[in-house]
């Protein structure tokens, strides 16, 4: 125990703490960030895949199945290296437009799902009182669906998080990358071990808090299910 103290006020300095919490800082703003814009472009996918042109559905599904179904790194890669040169953004930028682009195929389908089990009469109501289909959409059906999809964008942030960590290869100061130069000054065995444990623990931290949130929310959505089957049975006995 006294070894693990003086461990860690060696290597857990005030200057070191502030510097790796800066990174754990861009690490979590990139995360919401990605979400945020995946949100957007996912429903936008969603939407089109469900009620666009037969040419806008051939397009999500081929958008889709090509992110889906390629490495999060070769496109972080490719991106990084040819998207600063080709429309002059940063590197940061970039990683962040690959992450939109690639969370974003996996979001439309956690998020048609979501508009599928909205029933189609709740379309014919709306259109019953001279609702347009923006309308219906932006009033009815897509508050309802964001709100049953809100643990899966949850995991989404807890895997954007650890993913997040990609950007350290790049140069970019997330906390990976700041552990790694905190690390260059250090140069016993046991002390590297406890940087890469004390980010290990870092991460663990906030991923585990936010996957008990989405256990609790998980589980409120299975009793308010639960709660609405005995009110009906209740309505129809």
């Amino acid at each position: 125990m006294s070894n693990f103290i003086e461990l860690f006020q060696t290597v857990i300095t005030p200057s070191n703490f502030k510097f790796l919490m800066e990174g754990l800082a861009l690490s979590v703003q990139f995360s919401f960030i990605v979400v945020i814009a995946s949100l957007i472009l996912g429903t936008l996918l969603a939407i089109l895949r469900n009620y666009g042109p037969k040419f806008a559905r051939a397009f999500v599904v081929c958008y889709v199945e090509l992110f889906r179904n390629t490495p999060l790194l070769l496109w972080i890669l490719f991106m990084r290296f040819t998207l600063p040169k080709m429309i002059g953004i940063t590197a940061y930028q970039a990683v962040i437009l690959t992450f939109v682009c690639f969370c974003a195929s996996n979001l439309s389908e956690v998020v048609r799902g979501g508009l599928n089990s909205i029933p189609k009469g709740q379309f014919e109501a709306a259109a019953s009182q001279g609702f347009n289909f923006i309308q219906t959409m932006s009033y009815i059906v897509l508050p309802q669906t964001l709100k049953m999809i809100v643990p899966q964008l949850l995991q989404t942030v807890i895997t954007i998080i650890k993913d997040s960590s990609y950007l350290s290869t790049l140069g970019i100061a997330e906390l990976t990358y700041r552990g790694r130069v905190v690390m260059a000054n250090f140069f016993q065995a046991d002390q590297i071990i406890f940087i890469f444990g004390y980010l290990a623990g870092v991460y663990f931290i906030v991923n585990f808090t936010l996957s008990l949130l989405v256990r609790y929310l998980t589980s409120q959505k299975r009793a308010d299910k639960k709660r609405e089957k005995l009110r009906l049975k209740m309505v129809n006995a």
